[in-house]
């Protein structure tokens, strides 16, 4: 997204400005697995063609709300992670897939809120690769000006990002040594 100079997005009071997401593709229902593995019996897939996607074990199975994990390889019905879940992967657990978006450049976009939820953020990226955000204007944001998660080589120079409830920015991610950053030449 290269936006035109003085270019603006104006928010109602909720939903986010812009958000960056991959499709999420259901997987099946999990039958098993450990903290680092998540079966699934009769799966048929081919080997590590998950490999580098991500899965988010959705809340209702897992003790501490949905976790997100990158899958590190795959056999034809086992889900190898990156990185230990909190809990090991049991039965009856749904999840989906989503396969990072390579190359995200936001450049001299500006985000007017208002945003009365302290939830959301008014640039979100979620599931990136080699993301720049460049000389952006996020004001007035509900929870983050800009919310950067499960992604990794992130650049962001430039720009002013203010949140009413949280952070002006928040780069998240839950192995954060995975991710690569670059924070500088912001405006407090």
């Amino acid at each position: 997204i290269l936006a035109d100079p003085g270019a603006r997005l104006v928010k109602s009071h909720n939903g986010l400005g812009l958000h960056v997401i991959p499709d999420a593709v259901a997987g099946p229902t999990t039958t098993g697995g450990s903290t680092t593995t998540v079966v699934c019996a009769g799966a048929g897939w081919t080997v590590n063609t998950h490999a580098d996607k991500w899965v988010d074990l959705l809340a209702s199975g897992i003790t501490g709300g949905t976790q997100r994990r990158r899958v590190a390889s795959n056999t034809s019905d086992t889900l190898t992670l990156d990185y230990a879940l909190d809990n090991a992967c049991v039965a009856g657990l749904s999840f989906n897939f989503y396969t990072p978006i390579q190359g995200v450049h936001i450049e001299g976009l500006d985000v007017y809120g208002p945003n009365n939820d302290a939830d959301l953020s008014n640039i979100q990226i979620d599931y990136c690769v080699d993301v720049n955000v460049i000389r952006c204007q996020v004001v007035h944001a509900g929870a983050n000006g800009l919310k950067v998660a499960m992604s990794k080589h992130v650049r962001i120079e430039g720009g002013q990002y203010t949140g009413n409830y949280t952070f002006g920015i928040i780069v998240y991610q839950e192995q954060i040594n995975e991710i690569c950053q670059k924070v500088y030449n912001l405006n407090p």
